[in-house]
């Protein structure tokens, strides 16, 4: 199955380390983030993978990769994750595997496929609870018609009880019709499809990271570092 990692963004949510190296390629345990994801597909068989790029950072992906086989799509600049893949559709032949550049789990694509095609999917999101969010969590009871409100409890930094999208997906080639420059594919395309019906849920027990923030690639960056030391990786 052919993959698309989307990997054009601006990461403003990251700056100022986004100025001088794109955010998919920010180091997790030493190794850019977008080549955790591609080193992973390749191990499980993988061989068909597009980058999705804007212009801007050309140069440096094309020399993290100069010693793998991957394919680019190039835009002029930034397009939004539908605008990336709108840009690639010329390479899209059938359903394919989307994943997001910047997003890091530990997940089995080989696996997630053959589920997809055993239960005859339209579409598969990967999902999992293991999402810690970065802020404490209250809640409380209204008083004085909602006035203020009379805590009950607080939790910091909890793992969340929903399931949560990990940025990978496969999708099918028709997807291509809702695709338009500038728009989010999980804000407006993905819950298009799911109107249609037929979209299924593929469940991992993994911890998730959106590296799009300073504090979620600083947490990212403990994890590989402390599973490669159980490995005797040094990186």
């Amino acid at each position: 199955m052919r993959v698309f990692i989307l990997a054009g963004g601006l990461g403003t949510r990251i700056f100022p380390f986004s100025t001088v190296v794109p955010k998919p390629l920010l180091p997790v345990a030493g190794v850019p983030c977008v080549r955790w994801i591609v080193e992973t597909l390749l191990e499980q068989g993988f061989t068909d993978i597009y980058l999705c790029i804007n212009k801007s950072s050309e140069s440096n992906f094309k020399h993290e990769f100069r010693d793998l086989k991957v394919k680019f799509s190039v835009t002029e600049g930034p397009m939004g994750t539908a605008g990336e893949l709108l840009h690639a559709k010329k390479y899209i032949k059938g359903d394919f595997l989307l994943v997001y550049g910047d997003d890091l789990t530990e997940i089995n694509y080989a696996e997630m496929v053959e589920f997809h095609k055993k239960y005859k999917a339209k579409a598969t999101l990967a999902v999992t609870t293991g999402f810690t969010l970065p802020v404490g969590v209250v809640t409380f009871n209204w008083i004085d018609n909602n006035v203020y409100g009379e805590v009950e409890s607080f939790r910091e930094k909890p793992c969340l009880t929903q399931f949560v999208w990990t940025g990978s997906a496969i999708l099918p080639k028709q997807i291509v019709k809702y695709l338009e420059n500038y728009q989010d594919i999980a804000y407006f395309v993905i819950p298009k499809l799911i109107e249609e019906g037929g979209v299924h849920a593929y469940i991992i027990d993994k911890p998730w990271w959106d590296v799009g923030n300073i504090e979620n690639w600083r947490a990212v960056n403990e994890y590989f570092r402390q599973k490669n030391k159980k490995r005797g990786i040094k990186k």
